[in-house]
């Protein structure tokens, strides 16, 4: 079961370099995966639900700085060494 504050992910394929020459090469290249997931709808639930008073940006921003988290495993299921940047962002 999916728990319902969850917005979405984005699963990227990866493989050990020495079994994906393609892999191989984006390390090589340091290549970053980049990804956006749409949280209209689960925001349009968290309003339906008087969690949030409107969608407008004076509500939705302090709500998000609140709530929202991400996390970014890499293929060892070790954290991504940007990681607190990425975070720091958002803010």
């Amino acid at each position: 079961m999916i728990a319902p504050t969850l917005a979405g992910l984005t699963y990227n394929f990866a493989a050990q370099i020495e079994a994906c020459a393609n892999c191989a090469q984006h390390k090589q290249d340091e290549l970053e995966i980049t990804s956006t997931t749409v949280i209209t709808q689960i925001l349009r639930d968290y309003k339906k639900g008087k969690k949030l008073d409107s969608l407008k940006p004076d509500h939705v921003i302090p709500f998000l700085k609140q709530r929202l988290a991400w996390r970014i495993v890499l293929v060892s299921f070790s954290a991504h060494k940007n990681y607190n940047y990425a975070i720091k962002a958002l803010v």
